[in-house]
């Protein structure tokens, strides 16, 4: 699974009813940091806006999704959003049991979503 990536902190496929599926992502600091030391001094909302990441991010979960490894064309991600803040209990987009909140979700990355679904979108679209 693409949460399992090691960038990857946190991960939501969306995309239902569109041409294509889209992943919001939160990537994960210290990997980053980690990887690209340059990025030590950036503070967590500068990560999610640094095309590097964004680009690295997205190379990532196209390897892992390659139609060498069995997966279709419509099981593609070919967009990305990179997220700044996790999900948590306290905004709503997770449960007090830590599950995900779809719709909650959803609701607060509306614009972020339509701009990854809007044409002529670059592969990776930085959160707000």
């Amino acid at each position: 699974p693409l949460a399992a990536l090691p960038l990857i902190h946190d991960i939501l496929l969306v995309g239902h009813g569109e041409k294509h599926l889209a992943a919001l992502v939160l990537p994960d600091e210290e990997a980053f940091r980690q990887r690209l030391p340059d990025l030590k001094e950036l503070s967590v909302e500068d990560l999610g806006r640094d095309q590097r990441v964004g680009r690295l991010l997205h190379e990532s979960i196209q390897e892992a999704l390659g139609t060498g490894r069995g997966f279709r064309s419509f099981e593609q991600v070919p967009r990305i959003a990179v997220l700044s803040r996790p999900f948590c209990v306290e905004d709503g987009t997770l449960t007090l049991t830590f599950k995900k909140r779809r719709a909650a979700i959803e609701e607060r990355y509306q614009n972020l979503i339509h701009r990854l679904f809007a044409d002529g979108a670059p592969n990776v679209v930085t959160g707000p």
